[in-house]
């Protein structure tokens, strides 16, 4: 066979009256019977037919080898955005693309890849230059949804079926709530701030309460449970006062109103369960058998509460296993077996199902202590006349007590030896008692037309 071989592409000239040498494929190559090359970009014109001659380099003018006519086919390739690649809404995307053969304008759409099909969102151009190679077009800011599989086709017009896609890029907006934050606890009535930033998002926003779901696997979604703020202005802030709901926790989402699949959550964070008990807080310590009310203040709950007596943290004694937050006040005497420090009373949010959440408050800490005795030696046993107005002394021992004392004067009718006393007068209050001796107090008579024709007697108390 011949030392080698040159190919050449030849053009056919239209009508069939001959040809045309369009590229030298190989100027001087082995007789191997076969050889790859590569179609250039641009140079050939896919509305013509091609063929290949193969001729022998020892005798130039044979002709060894012809090829049947082929059509080298127009194509567009489509090299940006590229994979991966983000846009906002309102972004500026860039194409960019080479063509070889494309002879018509080009249609330029934005496409998204859907399972069923693809479907057409948005025709940018219906005729535009494809040699130009480059366009540029805004992400409109409503009207399509967050994808992250879109994608720009560029078609050739004119009947062609050239195409090219571009990668698949993802579109989104972007809604960050930055305040309430997870450590803020609210009540019901209070004012919540919201704020929050946006990027890609046009026109107003929905400000909504949320709360979790959750089913027998776990969290399963979630539910609106308040609208804060309808069509509200996106700038960035707003304040509202919550309605009534249960104590938990809850979430706040803002949405863009023109695509609802564009919103942002803020962290959990927790609404009531605001608890405080108000009494007994005014006194360091309690005396064993004592009785004293126990109230409350619990904004934000709606059902029962479990009250308790803690010392140093741990509980010691149930003083109340369920009671209604509304009754806000619980009877109890001291436990007689009870003493010491860093005694408190404790109140607890129960759930629906009657179990101890983790919502509780503890009372400013108190000590508890032996009653001891007072004895009251003057005014002594015995009827004693005393006129209003003129001055008096109380004296007393006290045994088992430390600390001051209160002076109060108490009545009950001359001729009822039955009934009970009843509280007449404050003496006076944080007298000094020292145990083991005789203390005294003067005191000033009151005019006893505070009850006529009764007894009185004087009461000292720790």
């Amino acid at each position: 066979g011949p030392s080698g071989v040159r190919i050449l592409l030849f053009e056919k000239v239209l009508l069939g009256l001959g040809s045309d040498l369009a590229l030298t494929i190989a100027q001087s190559a082995p007789d191997t019977g076969i050889l790859h090359w590569t179609v250039p970009e641009q140079g050939l014109d896919a509305a013509h037919d091609y063929f290949i001659k193969i001729l022998a380099i020892d005798n130039a003018g044979a002709v060894n080898g012809e090829s049947a006519l082929f059509k080298i086919r127009a194509h567009i390739t489509v090299t940006a955005p590229e994979e991966g690649a983000e846009y906002l809404y309102g972004d500026q995307v860039s194409l960019s693309w080479s063509q070889q053969g494309v002879v018509n304008p080009v249609r330029i759409a934005l496409m998204e890849n859907r399972f069923f099909g693809d479907s057409e969102a948005l025709v940018l151009e219906t005729a535009f230059d494809a040699s130009l190679g480059a366009y540029s077009f805004s992400l409109p800011e409503t009207g399509i949804p967050m994808a992250d599989d879109w994608y720009v086709r560029i078609s050739e017009t004119g009947g062609s079926d050239v195409r090219g896609d571009s990668a698949e890029f993802k579109i989104h907006g972007l809604i960050v709530v930055t305040a309430p934050i997870a450590t803020d606890l609210f009540g019901d009535g209070d004012d919540v701030e919201v704020t929050w930033t946006t990027n890609g998002v046009a026109g107003q926003v929905n400000v909504d309460l949320m709360e979790h779901v959750l089913g027998l696997g776990g969290l399963v979604g979630s539910r609106r449970v308040e609208r804060l703020e309808a069509n509200g202005d996106n700038d960035g802030t707003m304040t509202h006062a919550l309605g009534d709901h249960d104590a938990g926790s809850y979430f706040i989402r803002v949405t863009s109103v023109a695509n609802e699949e564009l919103y942002g959550d803020s962290q959990d964070f927790d609404i009531g369960a605001i608890l405080e008990i108000t009494q007994p807080i005014t006194s360091p310590q309690l005396r064993q058998g004592d009785m004293f009310m126990i109230r409350w203040s619990a904004i934000g709950v709606r059902g029962n509460v479990r009250l308790a007596l803690v010392r140093d943290g741990s509980e010691v004694q149930v003083l109340a296993p369920t009671v209604p937050e509304e009754n806000e006040r619980w009877p109890w005497s001291v436990d007689d077996t009870l003493e010491g420090e860093g005694f408190a009373i404790r109140i607890t949010v129960l759930n629906s199902d009657g179990g101890s959440t983790s919502n509780f408050a503890d009372s400013p800490a108190f000590s508890i202590v032996s009653p001891g005795s007072i004895t009251v030696l003057e005014p002594g046993a015995g009827t004693q006349s005393l006129t209003g107005g003129s001055q008096a002394e109380v004296q007393w021992q006290s045994a088992g007590l430390s600390g001051e004392v209160n002076v109060t004067l108490w009545a009950r009718p001359e001729n009822d030896a039955l009934a009970p006393l009843s509280f007449q007068k404050v003496i006076a209050n944080n007298v000094p008692n020292t145990p083991e001796v005789t203390n005294s107090r003067a005191w000033q008579v009151p005019q006893f037309d505070i009850c006529r024709d009764c007894m009185f007697t004087l009461r000292v108390m720790s």
